[in-house]
């Protein structure tokens, strides 16, 4: 239904799409950690995301996070 591009600035992407065969709307979300976890409420947060990420960074890695939402 609609596409938000990635932008160096922004440090994510996002993505809406329904569903055919429910008729469900989800939002995906997609990107750096450190900018997603701002993003996400902090009841939802998840300390092993965060922990392993962290873990996967020292060991020179990069991390990706996604994100979902369903919308009405």
């Amino acid at each position: 239904m609609n596409c938000f591009p990635f932008t160096s600035e922004s440090k994510w992407m996002g993505i809406i799409l329904r569903y055919w065969k429910n008729g469900l709307i989800l939002f995906y979300l997609k990107g750096a950690e450190v900018i997603l976890k701002e993003k996400i409420w902090p009841t939802q947060r998840d300390n092993f995301m965060l922990e392993k990420c962290e873990t996967l960074s020292l060991e020179g890695l990069w991390t990706l996070v996604i994100a979902q939402k369903v919308l009405s």
